[in-house]
C-alpha cells in the first residue's frame, strides 16, 4: 500500500499549526477544605468542674476514668480530627509536676519532629484561668496543644490529633488554623465550676 505524498505533507502542516501554544504541567496542590463559619456552644464535662465554648462541630465524647486521670474527646469528624483533654485534680505541690509532665511530653515531640514551640499565654485572674497554646511548627499529627489551671487545685490539658497523620503540614494548615481559633475560643470561654 503507498502513502499519497500530499497526504504526508498535509499531516505534517497539520502537526506543525497545531502546536502553536505551549502547555505546561500543573503544579501540585491540595484538595480545597470548605470550613464553616464558627458557632459555638457551652460544654460541661460529666465529672470535670469546668464548662467552655466548644465549636458546634464538635462531638464530645466523655471517656472512662482511668488512673492518671478524667478523659473527654473533642471529635472533628468532618474534619478528621480530635482534641483529647484530661484533667488532673492537683495540689501545690503536684501542680508542679503536672506541667513539667506536659512540658516534657511537648518537648520530646518537637524535638522528634523538628519543631519550633511558639506558645500563646491567657490569663484571666477574675475566673482563675491560667492557660498556654502551644504551637508546634512541623508537627502534622499534632500541632497544637494546650494547659488551663487555676494554679491551685485544678490542671487540664488538651492535644489536637489527625487521624490522616501522614499529611503533611500545608495540606492540613487551613483545618489547623481553624481548629486553633475553637481553641482560643475553648481557653477564653473556659470557666472553673467549683462545689
Amino acid at each position: 500500500m503507498r502513502i499519497h505524498p500530499y497526504l504526508c505533507l498535509l499531516a505534517g502542516v497539520m502537526m506543525l499549526l497545531s502546536c502553536s501554544t505551549r502547555h505546561t504541567p500543573k503544579p501540585s496542590g491540595y484538595a480545597r477544605i470548605e470550613l464553616p463559619p464558627a458557632a459555638y456552644t457551652t460544654f460541661s464535662p460529666e465529672r470535670i468542674p469546668c464548662t467552655f465554648q466548644v465549636s458546634m462541630l464538635v462531638a464530645a465524647e466523655n471517656l472512662p476514668p482511668t488512673d492518671t486521670g478524667e478523659w473527654i474527646r473533642l471529635l472533628y469528624p468532618s474534619l478528621s480530627g480530635a482534641i483529647h483533654c484530661s484533667y488532673l485534680p492537683v495540689t501545690r505541690a503536684s501542680l508542679e509536676n503536672a506541667f513539667q509532665d506536659s512540658y516534657h511530653l511537648l518537648v520530646r515531640q518537637a524535638e522528634d519532629t523538628r519543631s519550633e514551640i511558639n506558645q500563646y499565654i491567657y490569663e484571666d485572674p477574675s475566673t482563675g484561668v491560667y492557660a498556654s497554646l502551644f504551637e508546634l511548627s512541623n508537627a502534622p499529627a499534632s500541632p497544637l496543644q494546650f494547659v488551663v489551671t487555676d494554679s491551685v487545685s485544678n490542671f487540664f490539658r488538651g492535644t489536637l490529633l489527625y487521624d490522616r497523620f501522614a499529611l503533611d503540614t500545608d495540606s492540613l494548615a487551613p483545618v489547623t488554623e481553624y481548629i486553633k481559633a475553637d481553641i482560643r475560643t475553648l481557653i477564653e470561654s473556659f470557666r472553673w465550676t467549683h462545689p
